[in-house]
Protein backbone atom coordinates (compact mmCIF):
# COMPACT_ATOMS: atom_id res chain seq x y z
CA UNK A 1 0.00 0.00 0.00
CA UNK A 2 1.59 3.42 -1.35
CA UNK A 3 0.88 6.25 1.19
CA UNK A 4 0.54 10.18 1.01
CA UNK A 5 1.08 12.94 3.40
CA UNK A 6 -0.84 16.60 3.01
CA UNK A 7 0.87 19.26 5.23
CA UNK A 8 -0.78 22.34 4.95
CA UNK A 9 0.95 25.58 7.03
CA UNK A 10 -0.11 28.53 8.30
CA UNK A 11 0.57 31.52 10.53
CA UNK A 12 -1.19 29.93 13.40
CA UNK A 13 -1.60 26.05 12.57
CA UNK A 14 -0.29 23.37 10.46
CA UNK A 15 -2.34 20.06 9.64
CA UNK A 16 -0.73 17.04 8.45
CA UNK A 17 -3.02 14.24 6.87
CA UNK A 18 -1.73 10.96 5.93
CA UNK A 19 -3.68 9.20 3.37
CA UNK A 20 -3.41 5.83 1.18
CA UNK A 21 -3.84 5.16 -2.59
CA UNK A 22 -7.60 5.00 -2.05
CA UNK A 23 -7.82 8.22 -0.01
CA UNK A 24 -8.70 6.86 2.90
CA UNK A 25 -7.82 8.82 5.79
CA UNK A 26 -5.30 7.32 8.24
CA UNK A 27 -3.67 9.86 10.55
CA UNK A 28 -4.24 13.39 11.55
CA UNK A 29 -2.08 15.91 13.46
CA UNK A 30 -2.64 19.84 14.21
CA UNK A 31 -0.02 21.60 15.42
CA UNK A 32 1.27 25.45 16.09
CA UNK A 33 2.07 27.77 12.55
CA UNK A 34 4.97 27.32 10.57
CA UNK A 35 5.96 30.60 9.08
CA UNK A 36 9.78 30.90 8.95
CA UNK A 37 9.42 34.65 9.21
CA UNK A 38 7.80 34.22 12.49
CA UNK A 39 9.30 30.93 14.23
CA UNK A 40 12.89 30.57 11.53
CA UNK A 41 14.12 27.88 9.33
CA UNK A 42 15.20 25.47 11.88
CA UNK A 43 11.96 25.82 14.33
CA UNK A 44 9.83 25.28 10.47
CA UNK A 45 12.05 21.60 10.02
CA UNK A 46 11.42 20.32 13.56
CA UNK A 47 7.83 20.71 13.42
CA UNK A 48 7.74 19.66 10.08
CA UNK A 49 10.12 16.40 10.91
CA UNK A 50 8.05 15.74 13.99
CA UNK A 51 4.54 16.23 12.66
CA UNK A 52 5.89 13.39 10.07
CA UNK A 53 6.50 11.37 12.57
CA UNK A 54 3.64 11.34 14.21
CA UNK A 55 1.48 10.94 11.40
CA UNK A 56 3.40 7.91 10.15
CA UNK A 57 3.76 5.98 13.72
CA UNK A 58 1.56 2.94 12.22
CA UNK A 59 2.63 2.75 9.04
CA UNK A 60 6.24 1.72 7.33
CA UNK A 61 7.98 4.98 5.99
CA UNK A 62 9.32 3.49 2.90
CA UNK A 63 5.75 3.31 1.86
CA UNK A 64 5.44 7.21 1.82
CA UNK A 65 5.37 8.05 -1.94
CA UNK A 66 5.07 11.41 -2.03
CA UNK A 67 4.61 14.34 0.54
CA UNK A 68 3.29 18.20 -0.40
CA UNK A 69 4.05 20.75 2.07
CA UNK A 70 1.60 23.92 1.56
CA UNK A 71 4.46 26.36 3.07
CA UNK A 72 3.36 30.40 4.39
CA UNK A 73 5.13 32.55 2.31
CA UNK A 74 6.22 30.11 -0.05
CA UNK A 75 7.74 32.19 -3.36
CA UNK A 76 8.31 35.52 -2.49
CA UNK A 77 12.18 35.18 -1.52
CA UNK A 78 14.29 33.23 -3.83
CA UNK A 79 16.75 32.56 -1.51
CA UNK A 80 14.90 32.03 1.61
CA UNK A 81 12.87 29.26 -0.24
CA UNK A 82 16.03 27.85 -1.53
CA UNK A 83 17.36 27.55 1.67
CA UNK A 84 14.58 25.92 3.72
CA UNK A 85 13.56 23.64 1.06
CA UNK A 86 17.46 22.17 0.71
CA UNK A 87 17.00 22.18 4.48
CA UNK A 88 14.06 20.32 4.58
CA UNK A 89 14.52 17.85 2.07
CA UNK A 90 17.82 16.90 3.70
CA UNK A 91 15.94 16.70 6.86
CA UNK A 92 13.26 14.24 5.89
CA UNK A 93 15.44 12.29 3.11
CA UNK A 94 14.86 9.61 1.96
CA UNK A 95 10.67 10.90 1.75
CA UNK A 96 10.07 12.40 -1.21
CA UNK A 97 9.01 15.82 -0.41
CA UNK A 98 7.33 18.85 -2.87
CA UNK A 99 6.55 22.55 -1.50
CA UNK A 100 4.14 24.82 -2.84
CA UNK A 101 2.52 28.21 -1.18
CA UNK A 102 -0.32 27.17 1.54
CA UNK A 103 -2.59 29.01 -1.36
CA UNK A 104 -2.32 26.25 -3.76
CA UNK A 105 -3.21 23.60 -0.99
CA UNK A 106 -6.46 25.80 0.03
CA UNK A 107 -7.02 25.94 -3.99
CA UNK A 108 -6.69 22.24 -4.32
CA UNK A 109 -8.72 21.17 -1.59
CA UNK A 110 -11.70 24.11 -1.62
CA UNK A 111 -12.12 22.91 -5.51
CA UNK A 112 -10.83 19.31 -5.73
CA UNK A 113 -8.21 20.43 -7.94
CA UNK A 114 -10.61 22.00 -10.48
CA UNK A 115 -10.38 25.29 -12.49
CA UNK A 116 -11.69 28.16 -10.87
CA UNK A 117 -10.47 30.70 -8.06
CA UNK A 118 -10.18 30.33 -4.51
CA UNK A 119 -9.74 32.78 -1.97
CA UNK A 120 -7.54 32.62 1.66
CA UNK A 121 -7.98 34.37 4.28
CA UNK A 122 -6.73 33.34 7.15
CA UNK A 123 -3.79 34.76 9.46
CA UNK A 124 -2.74 36.36 6.16
CA UNK A 125 -4.58 36.49 2.68
CA UNK A 126 -4.46 36.00 -1.18
CA UNK A 127 -6.51 34.90 -3.96
CA UNK A 128 -4.83 32.25 -6.71
CA UNK A 129 -6.72 30.60 -9.63
CA UNK A 130 -6.02 28.12 -12.60
CA UNK A 131 -7.52 27.96 -16.14
CA UNK A 132 -8.72 25.08 -17.95
CA UNK A 133 -5.00 24.88 -19.46
CA UNK A 134 -3.44 25.02 -16.36
CA UNK A 135 -1.82 28.15 -15.98
CA UNK A 136 -2.63 29.42 -12.28
CA UNK A 137 -2.00 33.73 -11.30
CA UNK A 138 -2.39 34.44 -7.35
CA UNK A 139 -3.43 38.21 -6.40
CA UNK A 140 -2.95 40.20 -2.66
CA UNK A 141 -0.54 38.45 -0.59
CA UNK A 142 2.19 40.91 -0.64
CA UNK A 143 3.46 41.59 3.13
CA UNK A 144 1.57 42.23 6.22
CA UNK A 145 2.84 45.67 6.59
CA UNK A 146 1.10 47.08 3.59
CA UNK A 147 -0.60 44.45 1.88
CA UNK A 148 -2.87 40.83 3.41
CA UNK A 149 -6.15 42.81 3.00
CA UNK A 150 -9.23 41.14 4.31
CA UNK A 151 -6.94 38.97 6.17
CA UNK A 152 -7.58 38.25 9.97
CA UNK A 153 -4.38 40.05 10.35
CA UNK A 154 -5.48 42.67 8.38
CA UNK A 155 -9.03 42.78 10.87
CA UNK A 156 -6.96 42.45 13.92
CA UNK A 157 -4.71 45.63 13.12
CA UNK A 158 -8.50 47.49 12.25
CA UNK A 159 -10.07 46.87 15.45
CA UNK A 160 -7.21 48.48 17.08
CA UNK A 161 -7.93 51.16 14.92
CA UNK A 162 -11.60 51.27 15.45
CA UNK A 163 -10.71 51.08 18.95
CA UNK A 164 -9.23 54.15 19.20
CA UNK A 165 -11.45 56.11 16.90
CA UNK A 166 -14.17 55.17 19.40
CA UNK A 167 -12.13 56.09 22.47
CA UNK A 168 -11.42 59.63 21.48
CA UNK A 169 -14.87 59.77 19.48
CA UNK A 170 -14.03 59.88 16.39
CA UNK A 171 -16.81 57.36 16.26
CA UNK A 172 -19.60 56.58 18.75
CA UNK A 173 -18.34 54.08 21.48
CA UNK A 174 -20.05 50.93 20.14
CA UNK A 175 -19.80 47.32 21.81
CA UNK A 176 -16.12 46.65 20.44
CA UNK A 177 -15.03 49.82 22.81
CA UNK A 178 -15.57 47.86 26.30
CA UNK A 179 -14.52 44.52 24.82
CA UNK A 180 -11.46 45.79 24.29
CA UNK A 181 -10.92 47.90 27.67
CA UNK A 182 -12.28 44.06 29.01
CA UNK A 183 -10.24 42.21 27.39
CA UNK A 184 -6.94 43.66 27.97
CA UNK A 185 -7.62 44.91 31.47
CA UNK A 186 -7.48 48.55 30.60
CA UNK A 187 -7.67 51.33 33.47
CA UNK A 188 -6.42 54.05 30.77
CA UNK A 189 -6.86 53.59 26.88
CA UNK A 190 -3.19 54.35 26.13
CA UNK A 191 -2.22 51.48 28.65
CA UNK A 192 -3.10 49.90 24.99
CA UNK A 193 -0.17 51.30 23.19
CA UNK A 194 2.87 49.03 25.47
CA UNK A 195 0.50 46.18 25.53
CA UNK A 196 0.03 46.07 21.68
CA UNK A 197 4.60 47.01 21.66
CA UNK A 198 5.11 44.60 23.73
CA UNK A 199 3.05 41.43 22.97
CA UNK A 200 1.44 42.27 19.60
CA UNK A 201 3.74 43.86 17.27
CA UNK A 202 6.13 40.92 17.19
CA UNK A 203 3.26 38.61 16.18
CA UNK A 204 1.08 38.45 13.22
CA UNK A 205 -0.41 35.63 15.37
CA UNK A 206 -1.26 37.51 18.33
CA UNK A 207 -2.60 40.68 16.28
CA UNK A 208 -4.84 37.93 14.17
CA UNK A 209 -6.60 36.69 17.72
CA UNK A 210 -7.82 40.34 18.30
CA UNK A 211 -10.32 39.31 15.15
CA UNK A 212 -12.34 37.66 17.18
CA UNK A 213 -12.79 40.98 19.40
CA UNK A 214 -14.54 42.11 16.30
CA UNK A 215 -16.36 39.01 15.93
CA UNK A 216 -17.65 39.24 19.38
CA UNK A 217 -18.78 43.18 18.96
CA UNK A 218 -20.25 42.84 15.49
CA UNK A 219 -22.57 40.06 16.47
CA UNK A 220 -23.80 41.87 19.15
CA UNK A 221 -24.89 45.04 17.39
CA UNK A 222 -21.60 47.06 16.97
CA UNK A 223 -22.49 48.55 13.34
CA UNK A 224 -19.04 49.97 12.52
CA UNK A 225 -17.26 46.41 13.57
CA UNK A 226 -19.74 45.02 11.40
CA UNK A 227 -18.66 47.40 8.37
CA UNK A 228 -15.06 46.24 8.78
CA UNK A 229 -15.99 42.43 7.71
CA UNK A 230 -17.81 44.09 4.77
CA UNK A 231 -14.46 45.95 3.76
CA UNK A 232 -13.08 43.12 4.37
CA UNK A 233 -14.91 41.17 1.89
CA UNK A 234 -14.66 43.83 -0.77
CA UNK A 235 -11.29 43.14 -0.89
CA UNK A 236 -10.93 39.44 -1.29
CA UNK A 237 -13.07 40.02 -4.01
CA UNK A 238 -11.12 42.31 -5.54
CA UNK A 239 -8.40 39.95 -5.41
CA UNK A 240 -10.97 36.92 -7.14
CA UNK A 241 -12.01 39.84 -10.04
CA UNK A 242 -8.04 40.26 -10.38
CA UNK A 243 -7.37 36.84 -11.15
CA UNK A 244 -10.65 36.52 -13.72
CA UNK A 245 -9.27 39.34 -15.81
CA UNK A 246 -5.61 37.75 -15.42
CA UNK A 247 -6.57 34.55 -16.44
CA UNK A 248 -9.64 35.20 -18.71
CA UNK A 249 -11.91 33.82 -16.95
CA UNK A 250 -15.51 34.01 -18.80
CA UNK A 251 -18.87 33.73 -17.03
CA UNK A 252 -19.61 31.03 -14.51
CA UNK A 253 -16.04 30.83 -12.89
CA UNK A 254 -16.17 28.21 -9.77
CA UNK A 255 -15.21 30.85 -7.09
CA UNK A 256 -14.82 29.31 -3.54
CA UNK A 257 -12.90 30.51 -0.29
CA UNK A 258 -10.74 29.05 2.50
CA UNK A 259 -9.07 30.29 5.94
CA UNK A 260 -10.04 30.88 9.42
CA UNK A 261 -11.75 34.37 8.90
CA UNK A 262 -14.38 32.39 6.88
CA UNK A 263 -15.39 30.83 10.51
CA UNK A 264 -17.53 33.83 11.26
CA UNK A 265 -19.55 32.50 9.04
CA UNK A 266 -22.92 34.99 7.77
CA UNK A 267 -20.70 38.07 9.05
CA UNK A 268 -18.29 37.65 6.40
CA UNK A 269 -19.83 35.42 3.76
CA UNK A 270 -23.04 37.56 3.39
CA UNK A 271 -20.92 40.71 2.51
CA UNK A 272 -18.53 38.44 0.43
CA UNK A 273 -21.68 37.07 -1.55
CA UNK A 274 -22.76 40.38 -1.85
CA UNK A 275 -19.49 41.63 -3.58
CA UNK A 276 -19.47 39.30 -5.69
CA UNK A 277 -23.06 39.41 -7.37
CA UNK A 278 -21.87 41.55 -10.64
CA UNK A 279 -18.51 39.26 -11.41
CA UNK A 280 -20.34 36.47 -13.28
CA UNK A 281 -18.82 33.39 -10.90
CA UNK A 282 -20.47 30.93 -8.98
CA UNK A 283 -19.66 30.53 -5.42
CA UNK A 284 -19.06 27.26 -4.33
CA UNK A 285 -18.75 26.02 -0.65
CA UNK A 286 -15.03 24.53 -0.21
CA UNK A 287 -15.25 20.86 -1.46
CA UNK A 288 -11.83 19.61 1.23
CA UNK A 289 -9.92 21.07 3.39
CA UNK A 290 -6.60 22.83 2.47
CA UNK A 291 -4.82 19.67 4.35
CA UNK A 292 -6.62 17.09 1.52
CA UNK A 293 -5.45 19.73 -0.69
CA UNK A 294 -1.91 19.00 -0.37
CA UNK A 295 -2.65 15.42 -0.52
CA UNK A 296 -4.02 16.14 -3.90
CA UNK A 297 -0.90 17.89 -4.95
CA UNK A 298 0.96 15.42 -3.50
CA UNK A 299 -0.47 12.24 -5.38
CA UNK A 300 -0.50 14.79 -8.53
CA UNK A 301 2.86 15.17 -8.18
CA UNK A 302 4.56 11.91 -7.09
CA UNK A 303 2.08 9.44 -8.80
CA UNK A 304 -0.80 11.19 -10.80
CA UNK A 305 -2.24 7.74 -11.90
CA UNK A 306 -3.52 7.55 -8.15
CA UNK A 307 -5.03 11.12 -8.65
CA UNK A 308 -8.43 10.09 -9.35
CA UNK A 309 -9.34 7.31 -6.91
CA UNK A 310 -7.57 9.19 -4.10
CA UNK A 311 -10.06 12.62 -4.97
CA UNK A 312 -12.81 10.18 -4.92
CA UNK A 313 -11.73 9.07 -1.37
CA UNK A 314 -11.39 12.32 -0.29
CA UNK A 315 -14.70 13.55 -1.66
CA UNK A 316 -16.68 10.56 0.17
CA UNK A 317 -15.46 10.99 3.40
CA UNK A 318 -16.44 14.27 3.19
CA UNK A 319 -19.73 13.26 1.74
CA UNK A 320 -19.92 10.90 4.41
CA UNK A 321 -19.15 13.59 7.27
CA UNK A 322 -21.82 15.76 6.40
CA UNK A 323 -24.65 13.81 5.60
Amino acid sequence: MKYFIGIDGGGTKTQFLLCDELGHIQANYTTSGSSYKEIGNKAVCNLIINGIEYVCAEIDKSNIAGICFGMPCYGENNSCDSLLTKTIAKEVFPLPIHIENDVYAAWAGALAFQSGIVVLAGTGSMAVGRNSNGVFARSGGWSEFFSDEGSCYWLGKKTLELFSKQSDNRLSKGKLYDLVRIHFSLKTDFELNEIIKAKYQISRKNVASLQFLLEEAALDGDIDARNLYKLAAEELVMMINAIKKTLNFQSSTPVSYSGSLFKATDLILDPFREALSNLEVELHKPLLIPAEGALLIAVDHFDSNCLQQVKEGLLKKSIDTTS
